[in-house]
């Protein structure tokens, strides 16, 4: 255990000696000292397998200490600032540490049988004194699934499905650890996201019925556990948890190398919380704006003695109105887990989530007179309902089972299976606008009720292995995955009376619409994918490939039609960075992508898939000592093959249509040890449909803005009688947005959030506002148009023990 904190001396015979503190420094005599392992033991001589990177000492020495179960006691002046050797293979703890220290200056010994100690090389010429050596908390050890201390994350699967540094990892890609969700209080998906460079969450406004988040312009992929979850539905959507997670992570541009059919934009990936060695003991409770009021409960620890078996259990209730009148926000949340460590080089961990919603919908289709154009009558209320009371509802269940398997049969050999099935059902009315009439405050309305189950499940094979010829070390991963989603759907639409915008009247008789559309849809997908990281010096190299087949299968109930379609495609990555000696890397990336596209043309021949494909250039930065990372990308990004009117038959679609966008993007983060977190982000995109058959032939690609910037910054104090609190401010502006005809315009805006917290003892309080100043907005105008959120605050406290 590295220790720091509390006064405590080493001897050279490896006890510990209480320290008094009347005095400076204490003497010990070091002339047993011989820079090895005097002691002949088991755990000394027994061989592991070591795969730890070049990182700062202390983290390294804690790997050391997580891979052999020595305990590693260390003076930390003498370990402060140094930076550990990579080390990878199978040796014993004597090797490992003696690879990991060359050259650092930094000697080992074995003390006694569980213990080693480090000091200065040479202290065994004779007796030298060693400062106290203060006793705290165990330094953590980041690894691409676990927790990150603070903002900025090292390490992530998400771009390579390899435990791999962000820094070396070809492509742009962001990560949203714990700490930072807590700080700026996010509670949704697309809240988290808010300050991450490339992205446009809450694309629609103000929707309680799901998230709906676009990356480089495209819509994302979710995945949750490198898994993919329900998607491509028309209106359930699979909704995450924020407390249930562990970190957010965004690939920016293609992913289908690995992960199959996919918008070339990229995807998120939601990391879940794990079953953890540490015991966690954690209540919260919230209360805020609109009478929301929440509960949550997060343990986990050991259940044996040994700790071969752990648990987690984390859950969540909500009780919530919302922005918009008679719309609430109620949750039901519970994700209890389960790791089994058989042996040392063996994991199982079993993953469950249960969850209800009961929402209304928030998202009233509302007409531009009155929200972005001027009506004679006077803004539309942001607290407008459209719907009706007795009618409207957003019911939806859901669960998932799976787990993730990990084992190592040989030091070079990892072989790893995760599963996941999931289970949706979402019961959905809804009476909503579809245009005014000429009087200016008549809003014509549907009435809408669906219903969709949703049965889905998905497994991912992969088999890596690292191994070294010469001075070229290769991390090589072969894979197999597959996908199958089953979606039932029933629903039907009627015309409902109108509402009066401004002097609403609710009541309606409305009877369930009669169904207009009944259909059972299959969607298969099988992948076979390779990738090789290549390492030699500071050249990282890495080059991927997959071959998918994917088919789909419609059955139209109404008309007892069936359609079936089969798509096949190969696509590729190749990567290239340099690793400089003062974490500066430049890189350059080119990826393809594909996804199958649903329906036929005239002829009845199945549409082609839409592809992808993208240049990116970059620079990453991640300075030695300090806890920052920095990274600036260009790209081109190209989607091909997408849907357009055919210009002989304006009822039926041609895939002639093209789309390109090209940008930059540039995000900061940094955690410094003054108490200081920063986020920094700025996004250009230029993005154009570059062919089509119509007259937007060049326009801008609708509800994209060319401008997205995002600054936030959090300061606690460290010392002194408030020690503990600090505060937080940030400020979002999201630039203009066309209509997908680009004859309406959504102006930009400019909005804060602020945050006040205190640590004290084992309680952390918080009040958070989004939204500060209140600005009435709309996000974006497709026909119809979306009010995005007014001004929230939450408050709350939280107990750890």
């Amino acid at each position: 255990m590295l220790l720091s904190g509390t006064p405590k001396v080493l001897y050279a015979d490896g006890l510990e000696s209480g320290f008094n503190l009347g005095m400076p420094e204490a003497s010990a005599s070091l002339d047993a000292w011989t820079g090895g392992f005097p002691v002949q033991n088991a755990q000394a001589e027994a061989r592991f397998t070591f795969d730890i990177p070049a990182e700062p000492l202390p983290l390294a020495l804690r790997r050391f200490e997580q891979t052999t179960g020595l305990k590693v006691l260390a003076e930390t002046g003498a370990i402060s600032g140094v930076r550990g050797n990579a080390i990878r293979g199978r040796m014993t703890a004597p090797e490992a540490l003696a690879a990991l220290l060359a050259g650092t200056g930094l000697d080992h010994r074995m003390t006694d049988t569980q213990t080693v100690a480090i000091a200065p090389a040479g202290s065994a010429k004779g007796p030298v004194v060693l400062n106290p050596i203060p006793v705290t908390a165990e330094v953590a050890v980041e690894t691409a699934t676990g927790p990150v201390e603070g903002y900025v994350a090292e390490r992530s699967a998400t771009g390579t499905k390899t435990d791999t540094p962000i820094v070396e990892t070809p492509q742009s890609i962001s990560v949203i650890p714990r700490d930072q969700i807590e700080a700026r209080n996010a509670e949704t998906l697309s809240e988290a996201l808010r300050y991450t460079a490339g992205v446009q969450s809450e694309t629609y406004g103000n929707d309680t019925r799901g998230d709906w988040i676009t990356i480089r312009g495209m819509e994302e992929a979710l995945y949750q556990d490198g898994l993919h979850t329900p998607g491509d539905l028309s209106f359930g959507r699979w909704k995450i948890e924020n407390y249930g997670l562990e970190r957010i992570e965004v690939l920016r541009g293609p992913a289908s190398v690995l992960y199959g059919q996919n918008a070339p934009g990229g995807l998120v990936n939601v990391v879940s919380k794990m079953p953890s060695e540490t015991p966690i003991h954690e209540i919260e409770l919230k209360s805020g704006t609109y009478w929301r009021e929440q509960l949550a409960a997060d343990f986990s620890g050991p259940v044996t003695e040994d700790g071969d078996l752990l648990f987690r259990a984390v859950a969540l209730g909500r009780y919530s109105e919302s922005q918009v009148d008679y719309v609430e926000d109620n949750r039901g949340y519970f994700a209890p887990s389960l790791t089994w460590r058989p042996s040392s080089t063996t994991r199982l961990t079993l993953l469950s989530d249960f969850q209800e919603d009961q929402v209304g919908s928030s998202i009233n289709f509302l007409p531009f007179e009155g929200t972005i154009d001027d009506n004679p009558h006077g803004d539309i209320s942001t607290h407008l309902f459209t719907g009706e009371p007795d009618f409207d509802g957003h019911d939806a269940r859901r669960f998932s089972l799976g787990y993730l398997f990990e084992t190592e049969p040989t030091e070079q050999l990892t072989l790893r299976q995760s599963f996941r099935y999931s289970h949706l059902d979402v019961d959905y009315r809804q009476v909503y606008g579809t245009g005014i009439e000429p009087d200016l405050r008549t809003l014509d309305r549907v009435a809408f009720h669906g219903e969709q189950a949703v049965d889905a499940f998905a497994v991912d094979n992969q088999a890596q292995f690292k191994g070294k010829l010469g001075p070229v070390e290769n991390t090589v991963l072969g894979g197999v995955d597959f996908w199958n989603q089953v979606t039932d759907t029933i629903s039907g639409a009627a015309v409902a009376p109108g509402l009066d915008l401004y002097d609403p009247d609710y009541g309606a008789d409305i009877d369930d619409p009669a169904t207009t559309r009944s259909v059972d849809q299959t969607q298969r997908q099988i992948g076979v994918y390779l990738q090789d990281q290549i390492a030699l010096e500071g050249w990282r190299l890495t080059l991927s490939g997959r071959h998918d087949w994917a088919k789909g299968r419609t059955d139209n109930r109404l008309t007892d039609e069936i359609t079936t379609q089969k798509d096949s495609a190969f696509t590729g990555r190749g990567g290239i960075a340099y690793v400089t000696e003062i974490g500066l890397v430049p890189y350059f990336s080119y990826a393809t992508s594909f996804k199958p596209v649903s329906g036929t043309n005239t002829s009845g021949a199945p549409f082609k898939p839409e592809t992808g494909d993208q240049f990116e250039v970059g620079l990453k930065f991640q300075p030695e000592g300090l806890e920052s990372f920095i990274q600036v990308s260009a790209f081109q990004l190209t989607r091909q093959n997408v849907l357009t009117e055919d210009p002989n038959d304006p009822l039926n679609q041609v895939q002639t249509g093209e789309v390109r966008n090209r940008g930059i993007e540039l995000e900061a983060t940094a955690s410094l040890t003054e108490g200081l977190d920063l986020i920094g982000s700025y996004t250009f995109l230029d993005a154009r449909v570059t062919k089509t058959n119509d007259e937007t032939q060049g326009s801008r690609l609708g509800d994209t803005p060319e401008h997205l910037a995002a600054l936030w910054a959090d300061y606690t104090l460290q010392q002194g009688v408030l020690e503990g609190f600090g505060g937080g401010a940030g400020i979002r502006y999201y630039g203009p947005t066309w209509s997908y005809t680009n004859e309406t315009k959504s102006p930009g805006h400019v909005l804060v959030d602020a945050a006040l917290h205190y640590d004290w003892n084992n309680f952390r309080f918080a009040l958070n506002a989004s939204n500060l100043l209140d600005k009435v907005y709309v996000q974006s105008c497709d026909g119809t148009c979306y009010y995005g959120a007014r001004r929230t605050v939450t408050g709350t406290v939280k107990m750890s023990w």
